[in-house]
């Protein structure tokens, strides 16, 4: 039996659906559905329900998931052993990273690793801090960074620190206390507030805090969601309210005179940027290769 077949059938089991498991995998649908089959025919068993959309696990597909998840991880375990005697450095390394690491401290990050090892082929993809971790609790990605601790951690998951950011508080550049460099939160509480999306490490870690305070988002005036750093420090810009977002996203546009930038006197708004992977999942030397490197040089980003 193919080994693939196997890994198809984890998959599947991870993310519920044939055709997010296609995507996953980057197969065809109709070739998604005969690999199950072809282990049905293979095991004289049903494997998986099917009904209404949904699937679910048979009892025998509960016992074929608990071995193929082992077949699995050993054969990633044995290419890993293997690849490990090489000499070089090779393979491709999936990365995925929340707003801030992603966009402001990742790519100078990514380039100093591949001129050090240029035979490893690196892709990251941007996301918020929630999808960050359900991708590498799917297994979609290798690497992870986020702006926060998410609610509940899964044990297999390991986080450790990559980065310090602080937030602050960006404003039009008429607003009357832009000139100022710190103010009280309950001073601007009536303003008109713009805030991320309610799945961003920026928008956990100002709800966090706001509760440290004896306060929360429903003291907040007129709220606006937006999905972008860069969509909030154009309405900001625009005069539409003031907002909280990292220092790493605001500093240019605050230079260039586009918003103002304040801290809150009264909050602690320092955080960790956050770097997690799969503990359980066997490891590329790409990979370990990329987290070592990153731990050796995050104190000169």
């Amino acid at each position: 039996m193919n080994l693939n077949y196997f890994k198809t059938f984890t998959v599947v089991v991870n993310t519920g659906r044939f055709s997010e498991a296609a995507k996953v995998l980057k197969l065809t649908q109709p070739a998604i559905s005969f690999q199950i089959q072809a282990l049905e025919k293979q095991y004289g068993e049903t494997l998986l329900e099917r009904s209404g959309g949904q699937l679910g696990l048979t009892p025998a597909g509960e016992i074929f998931l608990e071995y193929a998840r082992r077949i699995v991880d050993l054969n990633d375990e044995l290419e890993r052993r293997i690849e490990r005697i090489r000499e070089d450095v090779s393979g491709h390394l999936s990365l995925e990273a929340s707003t801030i690491p992603g966009e402001y401290v990742l790519p100078k990050v990514i380039g100093r690793f591949i001129s050090e090892y240029p035979a490893v082929d690196v892709s990251l993809s941007i996301s918020d801090t929630t999808e960050v971790i359900d991708h590498i609790l799917d297994r979609k990605i290798d690497i992870g960074f986020t702006g926060a601790l998410p609610a509940s951690k899964a044990k297999r998951l390991k986080f450790t620190e990559f980065i310090k950011d602080e937030l602050v508080i960006v404003t039009p550049p008429t607003y009357p206390q832009a000139a100022r460099k710190q103010v009280k939160i309950r001073e601007i509480m009536s303003q008109p507030w713009v805030l991320r999306e309610s799945g961003s490490g920026t928008r956990k870690t100002f709800a966090t805090a706001l509760k440290k305070a004896g306060l929360s988002e429903r003291d907040l005036t007129h709220k606006m969601e937006l999905a972008s750093n860069q969509a909030i420090l154009a309405a900001v810009e625009a005069g539409l309210g003031i907002s909280v977002i990292s220092r790493w996203a605001a500093q240019s546009a605050a230079k260039a005179g586009a918003v103002g930038m304040l801290r809150i006197s009264d909050m602690d708004l320092t955080r960790n940027l956050y770097l997690v992977y799969d503990a359980d999942k066997p490891m590329s030397r790409a990979e370990e290769t990329f987290i070592d490197f990153v731990n050796e040089i995050k104190d000169s980003l």
